[in-house]
């Protein structure tokens, strides 16, 4: 049997002698075929279906490639019922027994150390079992080379503490096995990408059908997908949808992609009209679900969720806005804080003294005194206020009416 892998497989779904000829005759051959064809593609697989091939895009779109279920391996094993040759559902992101086997064997050969329990479970979370981000992560650890020497073992803390968010993002994004799945520079600079990962950040998934949702464009869908930055999950009833690879995709395309020119209308001139204009795309869905990873309790959590919907929303309003999520205070400033949002209008850049305005949010009243506080004459954010911050506000999301005391 000769075997014959050909790489990058999605850029060969645009020639039609080779799919329609030369595969459909290996396909169809009958057993004992000396021939087996292999085609890896960059995190994608082929469309169910095609469309226009005289399109005058300098891209052209997939031909239609019809396979059985046999024929293909996703990232998750799926199973469709009885196929043609009985194989059992296979994936290609690894389940737990694979994920442990991993880490095993580096901590045997000295490429990391140990993790413990809350380590391995925000892997697991952050992965979904992908392993180019597996192996960027524990690449992440493995740069603790006093745990190693010392066959310690690395905590979540000690690993949060070494890495804050931002850092190990930056590492991820910079690591051989993930930066993969990033667009190039030039690429996100495309508007074509932004279109659909502006639709992407929102939804989360792209339900693939004609026409497609949000007034998306099939060829700004293809485009992405070529390129390997969708991924193509098969559903039931011969469905599809694009989505993420894997959870932490999306905060990593965040850093890469340019700002998104948007098509919002409102007037945001003023601190209140952003706040309101920015409250009103929340998603409820991002709003439900507590992620615990690290054993905070749930109320910061809650907090933290809504930060982060806030900054998702907040986010689309750039360039009109320059946004700084957890602003810091001067160097040497006593005492320090760090600002949930701190806001520069665009038009305020060209300025001798640029204008700031300060987002602070909180959940249920939670230390609402204290964090007013912050803003005064002798609070931790008085250095912003005595510089530009020309305004601020205290957002509190609470599912009860507040009550002035008198």
């Amino acid at each position: 049997m000769t075997s014959v892998l050909i790489d990058e497989g999605q850029m060969t779904f645009t020639d039609i002698a080779l799919w329609t000829v030369t595969f459909k005759r290996i396909a169809g051959a009958s057993p004992g075929n000396a021939f087996r064809i292999i085609i890896a593609c960059s995190y994608s697989s082929a469309m169910p279906e095609g469309t226009d091939l005289e399109s005058a895009e300098e891209t052209p779109l997939p031909i239609p490639v019809l396979l059985n279920e046999d024929m293909r391996v996703n990232l998750r094993p799926t199973f469709r019922g009885m196929t043609i040759h009985k194989f059992p559902p296979v994936g290609l992101v690894f389940d737990s027994a694979d994920v442990d086997e991993y880490i095993s064997s580096g901590v045997r050969n000295g490429s990391w150390p140990q993790i413990d329990q809350a380590l391995r479970e925000l892997i697991d979370k952050w992965s979904d079992g992908h392993i180019a981000l597996i192996s960027a992560m524990m690449g992440v650890v493995g740069t603790n080379t006093n745990k190693v020497r010392e066959n310690g073992i690395y905590t979540l803390e000690e690993f949060k503490k070494d890495h804050p968010l931002q850092k190990i993002l930056d590492d991820l994004v910079m690591a051989t096995q993930s930066r993969r799945l990033l667009p190039r520079e030039q690429i996100a600079a495309d508007p074509r990408v932004n279109r659909v990962f502006a639709y992407l950040l929102v939804h989360d998934c792209i339900p693939y059908s004609i026409p497609l949702p949000g007034g998306l464009d099939l060829a700004d869908v293809s485009y992405a997908h070529r390129l390997g930055l969708l991924y193509m999950e098969r559903m039931d009833y011969g469905h599809a949808q694009f989505t993420f690879s894997f959870p932490l995709q999306k905060v990593m395309l965040q850093l890469c992609l340019q700002p998104p020119i948007p098509d919002f209308k409102e007037d945001v001139s003023t601190l209140y009209r952003l706040v309101t204009a920015v409250i009103t795309k929340f998603n409820p869905n991002r709003l439900q679900t507590l992620h615990h990873v690290d054993g905070s309790d749930e109320a910061l959590e809650l907090e933290v969720l809504y930060e982060h919907e806030f900054y998702r929303c907040l986010y689309q309003y750039r360039p009109r806005a320059v946004v700084f999520p957890e602003y810091g205070t001067e160097v040497g400033h006593r005492p320090a804080g760090r600002i949930d949002f701190l806001v520069y209008r665009t038009e305020s850049m060209n300025q001798c003294q640029p204008r700031s305005w300060g987002i602070e949010l909180l959940k249920d009243e939670d230390r609402l005194a204290e964090h007013a506080y912050r803003f005064s004459p002798d609070g931790v954010y008085n250095s912003m206020v005595s510089d530009d911050m020309t305004e601020f506000m205290i957002v509190d999301f609470r599912k009860t009416t507040h009550i002035k005391a008198s």
